[in-house]
């Protein structure tokens, strides 16, 4: 495991259904970094879309 540090935004896109919609962005050592999106029911444990940019 490495030290790292990160940011993102969640938000509730649709109350009845519980649809959220995030974005996170995180930094590592040695100039590693990501970009996180989903689309989902953050609760029932099932993802509809995600999707992971890294550059390293």
């Amino acid at each position: 495991m490495a030290p790292a540090a990160g940011v993102g935004l969640h938000l509730n896109i649709n109350k009845p259904t519980r649809a959220n919609l995030a974005v996170s962005y995180g930094v590592g050592l040695q100039g590693s970094r990501g970009l996180f999106f989903n689309f989902g029911a953050v609760f029932s444990g099932t993802d509809i879309l995600g999707l992971l940019v890294l550059n390293r």
